[in-house]
């Protein structure tokens, strides 16, 4: 896993398509953007570059490989969470973690 965080291979991944856009969409109607990545630490500033040449916008960002304990935790607070694999769904306002 180390090998495919490496900065390297951030880099040079693809977002989904769609999931810059309607991601802008969502911190242009003012949400709150956190990223919670299934990376190590140690891939944090390759992530945090990644994010900016991608041009995604966020307001926080948080790297572990425990993501599902982030993610609800974030929902507590923000009663919203979007997973990466739902992004490009347009029509998609929040996904709710119960």
């Amino acid at each position: 896993m180390e090998e495919s965080h490496n900065e390297e291979n951030v880099l040079g991944a693809e977002p989904y398509p769609g999931a810059v856009e309607t991601v802008k969409a969502w911190s242009k109607q003012g949400h709150w953007i956190h990223v919670t990545s299934h990376r190590s630490n140690n891939a944090r500033e390759a992530t945090e570059a990644w994010l900016e040449k991608i041009g995604m916008p966020y307001d926080d960002l948080h790297c572990s490989y425990d993501k599902v304990t982030r993610c609800k935790e974030r929902a507590r607070v923000h009663r919203a969470v979007v997973h990466e694999h739902v992004h490009a769904d347009r029509s998609l306002q929040r996904v709710t973690l119960s």
